[in-house]
């Protein structure tokens, strides 16, 4: 049984075709799948059933992997949007690391020639039985030998979980064993209650050896015969006869306690017995999960408060999850067991750190277990035993609380006594054995029991609870791929080995960068000690960490840079979009100056305060406005004035969006909407009135109309700076519309955005007025600010309202909390003032100017990177522009480490903006930067580089008069028009047949 591409290896061990061919198929396969446009695959935690009546016209069921493990596949788009949907459905899935939709639609042009190329293969009825991953059933003789079948199979749905349930229900005890350098399908057979499945290979290469080998002594112990001489490549290997190790036959009595004087006065303490106990030695044995006691009647089972913890933190249904199922399979990421973690430490009070549920702890069964042993001893129900004696502690013995252990008789001078003693402690012995291994305590004998005085009642005496562990100083963690925000992205995992070639063209560029940037390299390690900046080590991966440092500047003017090195840059960050008339613009310095000069009193009121807000509400068409320091501080204060008002608490955020540092927003979805925190650090209960949806989708729409009357705000970033080619117009029109009859406020995240689209922002090119807005950056002019505006009736919160001098009026409104020592700080009013001048002064031609070169620019990046193969589109919205990776590849981000060795100053993966410094002749630079980049990423093996077009050619036939034949870049021949009217200067050359000379 072979999964895919895995039934070719299936093909060769049965017979049906040679090594040779199936190599050569696969391969060929292979080229036919990556020639066909790209596509995506989602892994969905439910049945095919379920599955295929959520899929649309474009998707495809790719494959049923175990009874609720299905794949799906088809376009980017397609994928993402029924993504969107299972999760607003709190079913869990996970978007696949792969570059095309296999084993869908997607793949139909590449049956037929597959077909074609099978044909050519000579192919036999198999020799040994294989069951088919494309029929679900024992592949038929007919079937092996159709080059039909083998095309077919290229493009159905791989049938995983029926070949399987097929194969226990051929062979009475099945035993699966994974050939492959994983456990993946042996995790999936498990799934289907197969109990005897082993990979032979799985974790890192260099434990290859020592797991085949414990993989083959699991074989051995499941029955199979294994040739042990092919595992030793010994020569001349000789047994020598050793002596063994000798059994001492001692004999050892179990210490018993004396008993306690009993209260009653005709009640005698009999002698113990007259032999010397001799201590039991401690028993050490094999680590094995200990049998552990049942929980309280009267608490809820620790299952499943656990189940309900971890449900309440991933928004995933817990209820129906397999116990010994790995964390991981159930859908929960590294960054919800950072969290899961915390939780558990404060709700059980135990010491549980992320790296013990990670690796120790990786079910709820096990997990379950650890907890059961380690709750306090108080916390256990108190143990039903009656007429016990209390018996020593043997060491190494697990607690018994909850057995009924046989109670041995006190001791006499009777004759038989000794013997009946001796019987007692042997069945005692006897049950704590069985405990030790692991079956269960054994059933009790009752032996007969001479007249004797009544036993004194005493308590069994349980074994010391182990102590709890110390607190764990491991850090916590989260899941990079899904890291929020600004946080710092850290790879501590090494990706898949480079090959030579790569490994060879990163150290030379790492020596390159380093050379050119050496002072700030210094500067970064000398500093590191007592500076904590998460930027400094942002994109970090072992492979790469020597170029792991910001390029530390020095000074700047206009579009250009200067490092510690003297290296000139031009800026392509800018600021983070703070950054639109390029660094020190004359006219905010001037202001600055003059304001320095002036004072920049803390305290009292400001004229400039009265301007600049004035300024504000005349360029946006807001009623009044409010500043602050920061974009951060604004969204907080708008979300406080929207509860305010509406007297309301629920917030609806979306997916995508980023409104800044503050806990509320650092939220990220979960089932139904639910706001989950988003990073470490960040406690879980900020999120009660917080609900994240899809931004733009249908869904989102309708949970805003059906819960309008208790939303108090619909927050959203119009155009997302994650994604600037997403402008849901519509969208925000229906959302306008459903807020206005409602009363909830519709809030407009532009901080970003802002004053760069329009001077009106997006609320004047879509046509929608919110309720309130947030500005900040562009209009601080270099200097920290941010700005709340919006309607009278919201923004009257801050203040109260108005009122007059000379009558009886006040303040009418219900104000809210707002405040902040540098609010309205004289220099960056200052600078805001002379910034919002230059925007009034320049009207709309300085965005429509910059928007028209961010576009020219963007569309020919993305043209030449198609055009050569490269999977990168720059996406963008007015001046906003980022560099978007159509595919994953494991070095991608070093193109950006390449731009800034060829002097452009940009971060990975951050949104990058074109401001009016920038000249025809930066912009050029910065394309020419980005392309020998790429071109360079593409030479040393690190992105996919397109293979040259052999187009056919007639060197007879030249295109016109006084052509010339030569060879393209492609070395390619083709025809071209020499310029020899260039005078004295270098000939150039027009192109004939769209090709450029070499």
């Amino acid at each position: 049984m072979g999964h895919s591409v895995g039934e070719f290896v299936a093909a060769v061990l049965a017979g049906v075709m040679r090594l040779e061919d199936a190599a050569r198929l696969v391969a060929r396969r292979g080229a036919l799948m990556q020639a066909l446009p790209a596509g995506a695959m989602l892994s969905v935690r439910i049945g095919a059933p379920a599955l295929l009546e959520k899929l649309g016209p474009s998707l495809s069921l790719a494959a049923e992997n175990g009874p609720t493990a299905c794949v799906a596949a088809g376009p980017f788009e397609a994928i993402a949007a029924l993504q969107a949907r299972l999760e607003a459905e709190g079913i869990a899935c996970r978007a696949l690391q792969t570059s095309h939709a296999f084993h869908s639609a997607m793949m139909d042009d590449a049956v037929a020639p597959f077909e074609a190329l099978v044909r050519e293969v000579e192919l036999h009825a198999p020799q040994t039985p294989i069951f088919s991953t494309l029929t679900g059933q024992l592949l038929e003789a007919q079937e092996a030998t159709s080059p039909a079948y083998w095309a077919r199979h290229l493009r159905g749905t791989v049938h995983f979980s029926p070949a399987v349930r097929a194969a226990m229900a051929h062979t009475p005890q099945p035993l699966f064993i994974e050939a492959g350098p994983r456990n993946t399908l042996s995790t999936l057979v498990r799934q289907h209650g197969a109990s005897n499945a082993v990979p032979l290979l799985h974790g890192e290469p260099a434990d290859e050896a020592r797991t085949l080998r414990l993989a083959i002594g699991r074989l051995w112990t499941c029955g199979a015969e294994i040739e042990l001489q092919r595992l030793s490549t010994r020569a001349g290997a000789q047994r020598v006869c050793l002596p063994t190790y000798p059994f001492e036959r001692k004999r050892f009595w179990v210490d018993i306690a004396a008993a306690p004087p009993s209260s009653s006065a005709s009640t005698a303490v009999l002698p113990a017995p007259s032999a010397t106990p001799i201590p039991l030695e401690p028993i050490v044995t094999a680590a094995a999960p200990m049998p552990l006691p049942p929980p309280a009647s009267n608490t809820p089972p620790i299952d499943a408060r656990l189940r309900a913890l971890f449900e309440d933190i991933s928004g995933i249904d817990m209820a129906q999850a397999e116990g010994n199922a790995p964390f991981g399979e159930l859908g929960l990421d590294s960054l919800t067991l950072t969290q899961a973690a915390t939780q558990i430490k404060k709700h059980f009070k135990v010491a549980l750190s992320f790296r013990q549920l990670m690796e120790n702890y990786r079910s709820f069964d096990t997990l379950s277990a650890f907890l059961r042993e380690s709750l306090p001893t108080e916390a256990a129900p108190a143990p039903a035993v009656a007429q016990a004696a209390p018996v020593a502690a043997v060491a190494a013995m697990p607690a018994i609380s909850t057995q009924t252990m046989y109670a041995p008789m006190q001791a006499n001078a009777a004759s038989g006594s000794i013997s009946q003693l001796i019987a007692q402690q042997m069945e005692l012995m006897r049950q704590q054995l069985a405990l030790l291994s692991g079956s269960g305590p054994a059933p009790v004998t009752q032996l007969a029991q001479p007249a004797a005085p009544a036993p004194t009642v005493a308590a069994l005496t349980t074994a010391p609870a182990a102590e709890e562990p110390a607190p764990s100083k491991e850090p916590q963690r989260y899941d990079v791929a899904k890291a929020f925000g600004a946080i710092a992205r850290i790879h501590t995992q090494r990706t898949a080995e480079p090959s030579g070639r790569q490994k060879a063209r990163l150290a030379a560029f790492i020596r390159r960068y380093v050379e050119r940037t050496q002072k700030s390299k210094q500067f970064t390690e000398a500093n590191r000690p007592h500076m904590a900046d998460p930027r400094v080590v942002n994109g970090f991966r072992p492979v790469t960490k020597e170029i792991t440092y910001q390029i530390v500047i020095e000074r700047s003017k206009g579009s250009r840079m200067w490092d510690l090195d003297g290296n000139e840059y031009v800026d392509a960050l800018n600021g983070f979009g703070m950054n639109m008339f390029g660094w020190q613009p004359d006219f905010v310095q001037d202001a600055v100056r003059k304001q320095l000069d002036d004072g920049y009193e803390i305290g009292p009121q400001h004229p400039l305060a009265a301007e600049v807000t004035a300024l504000i509400c005349e360029l946006t068409g807001c009623d009044r406005a409010g500043l602050c320091n920061t974009g951060s501080e604004a969204v907080m204060a708008a979300l406080r004035i929207a509860r305010t008002v509406t007297g309301r608490s629920t917030v609806v955020v979306f997916t995508g969006s980023y409104h800044g540092t503050f806990d509320e927003v650092l939220v990220r979805a979960g089932k139904g909407g639910k706001g989950l925190s988003a990073a470490p650090g960040v406690m879980s209960g900020m999120f009660g009135d917080i609900r994240v949806l899809d931004y733009g989708t249908p869904e989102a729409l309708a949970f805003i109309r059906d819960n309008a009357d208790d939303l108090a705000a619909v927050l959203a970033e119009p155009v997302q700076s994650r994604r600037p080619d997403f402008q849901p117009r519509e969208f925000l029109r229906e959302v306008r519309e459903i807020t206005a009859k409602s009363g909830c406020a519709l809030i407009f995240d532009e901080v970003i955005t802002g004053f760069r689209t329009a001077l009106g922002g997006a609320q004047e090119l879509f046509g929608v007025r919110a309720d309130l807005a947030t500005y900040g950056k562009v209009i601080g002019g270099g200097f920290p600010v941010g700005v709340i505006a919006g309607k009278r009736e919201f923004m009257d919160a801050l203040d109260g309202g108005p009122w007059q001098y000379g009558d009886d009026s006040i303040p009418g409104v219900g104000v809210t909390y707002f405040a902040g020592t540098f609010v309205r700080h004289p220099l960056a009013l200052a600078a805001a003032k002379a910034s919002l001048t230059h925007l009034k002064e320049a009207g709309p031609a300085l965005q429509a100017g910059l928007t028209a070169s961010t576009g020219t620019m963007a569309g020919e990046l993305s043209a030449w990177c198609k055009e050569v193969g490269a999977p990168i589109e720059i996406r963008h919205f007015a001046s906003l522009w980022r560099v978007s990776w159509l595919e994953d590849h494991p070095l991608q981000d070093l193109l950006f480490a390449m731009m800034r060795s060829r002097g452009v100053h940009i971060l990975d993966n951050f949104p990058c903006f074109l401001t009016s410094a920038h000249s025809a002749g930066d912009i050029a630079f910065i394309q020419r930067a980005f392309k020998e980049s790429v071109a360079e990423m593409q030479e040393s093996g690190f992105l996919p580089r397109r293979a040259a077009v052999v187009t056919p050619f007639d060197v007879r036939k030249p295109g016109e008069e006084g052509t010339v034949l030569a060879r393209d870049v492609d070395g390619q021949p083709f025809w071209y028009v020499p310029d020899t009217q260039a005078g004295g200067q270098q000939a150039t050359a027009h192109h004939v047949n769209g090709k450029a000379a070499a």
